[in-house]
């Protein structure tokens, strides 16, 4: 699996080039959604993680990783910082890219 991590452009003009740094963690499996008090649910990440990798501004990652569904989350800047994350699923014989969205808009 190979990907980068988008660049956080909240005025979403296109003049902002590169990607981000950051410390991206693979977790096996998908959100689970758990029922909370009133009617609302909160969504609760996988807690096996297999890998990880901090890559520099502009630098890919890349995973080797066996088949099956994981969600890759994105840790960038201090305390309280916003952390994406993303599904992709592994399958025999590709290469998978996913990158890490900006979901900052």
């Amino acid at each position: 699996m190979v990907g980068v991590i988008d660049v956080c452009n909240e005025l979403g003009i296109r003049t902002i080039h590169g990607f981000m740094a950051g410390t991206v963690k693979v977790l096996r499996g998908t959100v689970t959604l758990v029922p909370e008090p009133g009617g609302t649910t909160k969504q609760v990440l996988p807690s096996d993680q297999v890998a990880s990798s901090t890559v520099a501004k502009n630098q890919k990652y890349r995973f080797t990783l066996p088949n099956g569904s994981y969600l890759l989350s994105v840790k960038y800047g201090g305390p309280g910082a916003y952390a994406p994350c993303v599904t992709v699923v592994v399958r025999p014989g590709r290469v998978s890219k996913q990158n890490i969205p900006n979901l900052c808009k």
